[in-house]
C-alpha cells in the first residue's frame, strides 16, 4: 500500500509540473499514448524502448516539446510506476 501511495504522489507531483508548462490536452495525449504503447509492446519491448517511442512521438506531435521534454519524461516514469502499482498493465 505504501508503494501505491508513493507512486500516486509522484505521479501527481510530476503531473502538476507538466501542467504548469503545457495544456491539459498534452497530458491526456501522453497518457493515451502510454496505453497505446503498452498494447503494442504487450509481450516484447523493454521499458526503455517504450519510453524512447513515447518521447519520439511527443517530439513529432508537439514541435515545442524540447522546452518541456524533461517534465514529460518525469511524468511518464511516475505514471507508469503508478499504473504498475495498481496492476493496470497485465501481461
Amino acid at each position: 500500500m505504501l508503494k501505491l501511495w508513493k507512486a500516486a504522489r509522484a505521479a501527481a507531483k510530476s503531473g502538476r509540473a507538466l501542467l504548469s508548462r503545457v495544456d491539459l490536452s498534452v497530458l491526456i495525449g501522453v497518457l493515451s499514448r502510454i496505453a497505446d504503447l503498452e498494447r503494442q509492446y504487450i509481450t516484447a519491448g523493454s521499458g526503455a524502448q517504450k519510453l524512447e517511442a513515447l518521447l519520439s512521438w511527443v517530439r513529432s506531435t508537439f514541435p515545442s516539446a524540447a522546452a518541456w521534454i524533461d517534465e514529460v519524461e518525469s511524468f511518464v516514469r511516475a505514471a507508469v510506476s503508478l499504473f504498475n502499482a495498481v496492476g493496470w498493465f497485465r501481461k
